[in-house]
């Protein structure tokens, strides 16, 4: 028989625990730093298109306000 320490370092289990925990939360950093990135991504695509749909519902110029064709 081995003794007790010998047997916990050649345990498979206790070795790979460690890396597992480690991987584990490598992994659910990147799915956050991901689902951060689309958010911003999706925000910001989403605020656009709100701009654009202001920018074209509103007129650029005020009523009753007469441009001329010609400037000069």
């Amino acid at each position: 028989m081995y003794p007790t320490s010998h047997r916990r370092d050649s345990d498979p289990l206790s070795t790979i625990f460690p890396l597992i925990i480690m991987a584990s939360t490598f992994v659910a950093v990147l799915l956050v730093k991901a689902t951060i990135a689309l958010m911003r991504c999706a925000f910001a695509r989403y605020r656009a298109r709100q701009d654009r749909q202001r920018v074209a519902t509103q007129p650029h110029v005020p009523p009753g306000y007469f441009v001329p064709t010609n400037s000069r």
